[in-house]
């Protein structure tokens, strides 16, 4: 039995100390990249017979916001328009392989954001958020069903170096469509994921938002088509894996004192 916890409390030592000097980081970058595209020349509204739609008001906007500590700070950007008009949004701090770049644009054809957060360094963490938005307000004559619909594609891509490194992302789409008696309806998208410790994946996903809502004449409505990204990752510190280590021994050898105590 003494034989047995010896072999065990030497497991524990040994994969302990591989935690403490493996290299956090040291063999390759983790990144977190996303984007998120509503294709603009998929937009479609459907009337019903005798139903009209007149704009009263179209714009746009856009932000990104980046932050890495190598550059000891952040960087955001926003624009808007009164129109649907070309706008770009860009936020890039630090310098490569350490940096983080967020964009958010619009344009004729697609309203799209891109995220890149990126780290080779311990102790590193960068971040970067990205959004676009395409909406207006109209006013309806006659009664009946609206409805709008569009296209949307999400992408994301994730890496971890090592053991302790993690990678987050965050893209988003969705669509919304309300009346002015303060009722609305909304389709969203999603992909959120976060892999650790070496892990590689990727993630896809596209679809078409469809909205109906019932209007009266003389009713107002609103809509709104938004893109949003996030992006995250962190190398951690050589000393946060010591600690670890640390802890796997103490509690290991709190384990062998319990097997003899009894």
């Amino acid at each position: 039995m003494a034989k047995g916890l010896a072999v065990g409390l030497l497991t524990a030592v040994l994969f302990s100390f591989t935690l403490i000097f493996i290299p956090a980081g040291a063999s390759a970058l983790t990144t977190s990249g996303s984007t998120a595209i509503i294709d603009w020349d998929t937009f479609l509204i459907t009337l019903d017979p005798g139903v009209s739609l007149a704009w009263t008001s179209q714009d746009d906007y856009t932000y990104a916001d980046a932050w890495n500590d190598t550059a000891g700070g952040s960087g955001y950007t926003d624009d808007s328009s009164s129109s649907w008009d070309n706008l770009s949004s860009w936020a890039v701090v630090g310098f490569s392989p350490d940096y983080s770049t967020g964009h958010g644009w619009t344009s004729g054809s697609e309203v799209g954001e891109s995220v890149f957060a990126s780290s080779n360094t311990s102790g590193v963490y960068g971040s970067a958020y990205a959004y676009a938005g395409r909406w207006g307000d109209f006013t309806v004559t006659g009664s009946g069903n609206i409805t709008f619909s569009i296209d949307y594609s999400l992408t994301e891509n994730l890496s971890t170096s090592g053991l302790g490194d993690y990678s987050v992302g965050n893209a988003r789409a969705g669509l919304y469509l309300g009346n002015n008696d303060g009722y609305g309806l909304a389709e969203e998208s999603n992909l959120y994921n976060e892999v650790y410790n070496g892990m590689t994946d990727s993630w896809s996903q596209n679809g078409t938002f469809n909205i109906t809502l019932n209007f009266d004449d003389s009713d107002t409505g609103y809509f709104e088509a938004y893109v949003y990204n996030a992006a995250e990752v962190a190398v951690p510190e050589p000393s946060t894996l010591f600690l670890l280590g640390s802890g796997l021994i103490g509690l290991a050898a709190f384990g062998c004192r319990r097997r003899f105590n009894q």
